[in-house]
């Protein structure tokens, strides 16, 4: 199955985007060479990295809950870090770690649907995963991995944790 890789490099609607496998595919463009009609037929699935600057990664101890009430409960589980108000945040979850931690990360609602305002609705029903492009970096336990690309500096400190600076 063909994947299509899409990185988001902000919300001005410029964004990288290739075909793995297919050298060819790879292009840097705006969010219209994304048309719907060029991608209606893709049936392979949809992976989108997006600007860590933009995701708070974090992760909180949580008891076992159902995922309804793990939904309910993660924001206020890290409430005391957020600067904006919870009501104006998504929160996605990963599978907790061995230590019993739930990594979050936590994303502006507007910013979130800008992202996704960027992708035909063809393509929208095949994401697989959306997440920070810090965690495609390479990391081993114990370790921190660091890549200086364009003004930034990404820094993967954990399996699903990270941030970038200017």
């Amino acid at each position: 199955m063909s994947r299509l890789v899409i990185h988001i490099l902000g919300t001005n609607g410029d964004l990288r985007w290739f075909i793995e496998g297919e050298e060819e595919s790879a292009s840097t463009s705006s969010a219209k060479s994304l048309s719907e009609k060029l991608w209606s037929n893709f049936k392979g699935e949809v992976i989108v990295f997006v600007p860590t600057t933009d995701v708070y990664l974090t992760q909180a101890k949580l008891p076992r809950l159902s995922s309804v009430k793990l939904r309910k409960a993660i924001p206020y589980a890290v409430e005391d870090e957020i600067t904006d108000d919870l009501k104006n945040c998504h929160f996605a979850t990963f599978r907790p770690d061995d230590a019993g931690f739930t990594p979050i990360g936590v994303i502006n609602k507007e910013c979130m649907s800008g992202w996704l305002q960027l992708i035909p609705n063809s393509l929208k029903s095949k994401i697989s995963i959306m997440t920070p492009e810090v965690l495609a970096m390479p990391w081993t336990t114990n370790t921190w991995s660091i890549a200086e690309i364009s003004d930034f500096a990404w820094v993967r400190t954990g399996q699903n944790t990270g941030f970038s600076i200017e």
